[in-house]
């Protein structure tokens, strides 16, 4: 007698009903099945978790590039602002500069360093006589007298 592939052969008891009943091989065959699948999934688990690791992996990856390029840029950023206040402070001097040379004060200023005069007003020219010589004041030169060096080592021990 021929078997299929179940390895199930039927069998009929007295009253004439049909049950199933599995051979030592079936068995063995059906043991070895689910031994199989218990491998192939414990295959397909180990696969599944390595492949989490290796996406994991990738992802931190990628957030420490990104990171990396956050840091920079917001250093870069801070560089930026730093610079944009000193160069506004400069742009304040400029203008404050420009307004003050534009006004009749600075004129008059550059006018009387010039040695310009107005109109009803006379330039008068400090002159100096020959021969004339500027003193110069005497500022008296004290000598400082020598210190022996018992008197330097008196002074480092016992005086405060």
């Amino acid at each position: 007698m021929r078997r299929n592939r179940t390895e199930v052969d039927a069998v009929s008891d007295a009253s004439g009903t049909t049950t199933e009943a599995a051979t030592p091989k079936a068995e063995a065959n059906r043991k070895a099945s689910t031994a199989r699948s218990e491998r192939f999934n414990r295959m397909g688990r180990q696969a599944l978790v390595i492949a989490g690791v290796v996406v994991l992996a990738l992802v931190m990856m990628n957030l420490n590039s990104r990171l990396s390029e956050y840091y920079r840029l917001s250093a870069e950023r801070d560089q930026m602002a730093t610079r944009v206040f000193i160069l506004m402070g400069t742009k304040e001097a400029l203008e404050t500069q420009k307004a003050y040379s534009e006004s009749d004060v600075a004129a008059e200023e550059y006018a009387r360093d010039a040695r310009m005069i107005r109109e009803g007003e006379k330039l008068i020219i400090p002159l100096t006589p020959e021969g004339y010589v500027t003193p110069t004041p005497e500022v008296p030169v004290s000598t400082p007298q020598p210190i022996q060096n018992w008197e330097v080592w008196w002074a480092l021990f016992f005086q405060r």
